[in-house]
């Protein structure tokens, strides 16, 4: 009976605070358009950019969003729009994303964004997180190839085959064309196929 009263106890604090989150959820509900364009035009176009002009980006598209009196949540951001906390947690505490907005944004970023991201990386702490999350979650699909390697295009090619993730290490100012196909993909759909062209290759 103790352990029961308990569980009944317990269960109803989680009421409370699901009855707690419906409401948020209900009074955020009318932000969502305004959110949203914040959250999406960060990923598209705000991965290049340091944490002053990202701010300055924001503060303009809110203006806009303001003057066509399009709702909008105080303070909004990436972060607090697409961020999950236990996820963000897990990330510096497991995989050692530095504990500051803009590593943060860029974590985020990388997981939403369907582009191939360049990381500008001197500290190597980028490499570090992706390293060490990719290792964790991917294990097998993952592989770090230098840009020097003589077998970087046939890795290149079996992580796109496999959708396994592949990390470019060293990279010059000037790509590799054989890159431009990956970069900025050309896709032909063959029946319920999609097929990458590679070069003079089209892979499946």
């Amino acid at each position: 009976m103790v352990r029961a009263n308990k569980l009944l106890s317990g269960l109803k604090d989680e009421k409370n605070r699901w009855s707690d989150e419906v409401k948020r959820l209900r009074y955020e509900e009318q932000f969502l358009i305004g959110n949203c364009i914040i959250a999406a035009g960060m990923i598209s176009y705000g991965g290049p950019f340091d944490s002053i002009y990202r701010r300055k980006l924001q503060d303009y598209w809110i203006s806009k969003i303001k003057e066509y009196e399009i709702p909008i949540i105080d303070n909004v951001s990436l972060i607090n729009v697409t961020g999950e906390k236990v996820v963000i947690e897990n990330w510096k505490a497991i995989y050692k994303l530095p504990d500051d907005d803009l590593s943060i944004e860029n974590a985020i970023i990388l997981n939403y964004s369907k582009r191939y991201p360049l990381c500008i990386d001197p500290q190597y702490q980028a490499s570090n997180f992706i390293k060490k999350l990719g290792m964790d979650t991917k294990k097998e699909n993952f592989k770090v190839v230098k840009a020097n390697d003589d077998k970087i295009y046939n890795e290149l090619e079996i992580s796109i085959k496999f959708g396994k993730w592949l990390v470019l290490e060293g990279i010059s100012e000037i790509l590799d064309h054989e890159l431009d196909s990956v970069l900025a993909p050309q896709i032909k759909i063959r029946g319920k196929n999609k097929l990458l062209k590679y070069g003079e290759k089209e892979i499946e």
